[in-house]
């Protein structure tokens, strides 16, 4: 919940002049993390830009998403593919935190770039009209499934 709250702080500081930071900053307010675009803001005609963070997909691929018949969860899905290879989706988390169910038990998996996933996040949300929780919940289970699909594949070159 906190990171969505984080993430919309991102955004709205890509939209404040130097003078708005300054004077939220003298009013002892939680300062607002600036966010650097790792890709260009600008979507050309071969990209298809998703929001604010500077993330992009190509736009063959994005044209291909039917989002007028396809769930969410499916989209979720797709977006991921499309930003992240499938041993990043298997081996890093949402939050990079140590699950409360197996503290000190299983070991610490990377985030995901935050950057990216809040891309997808806010870009799923708005175009569904649904709330972020819903897209949190698809992107948790379609790492978990990721991790579950590589876990199978490792065993079945163990068993060949």
């Amino acid at each position: 919940m906190w990171y969505n709250h984080k993430l919309k702080k991102a955004a709205m500081a890509l939209r404040l002049t130097a003078d708005d930071k300054a004077s939220s900053a003298s009013n002892n307010s939680v300062p607002i993390p600036s966010v650097t675009p790792r890709e260009p803001i600008k979507s050309g005609h071969n990209e298809v830009l998703l929001g604010a963070g500077g993330t992009t997909v190509p736009r063959r691929e994005y044209e291909k998403l039917d989002f007028q018949r396809m769930k969410y969860t499916i989209a979720v899905r797709r977006l991921l593919n499309l930003k992240f290879t499938k041993e990043e989706l298997a081996t890093h988390s949402q939050t990079g935190k140590e699950s409360p169910a197996f503290i000190g038990v299983k070991a610490r998996k990377p985030q995901l770039d935050p950057v990216r996933v809040g891309d997808i996040r806010l870009h799923v949300a708005k175009k569904y009209n649904i709330d972020i929780s819903l897209v949190n919940k698809a992107i948790t289970v379609a790492l978990a499934d990721a991790r579950k699909t590589k876990k199978r594949k490792i065993e079945k070159e163990d068993t060949d």
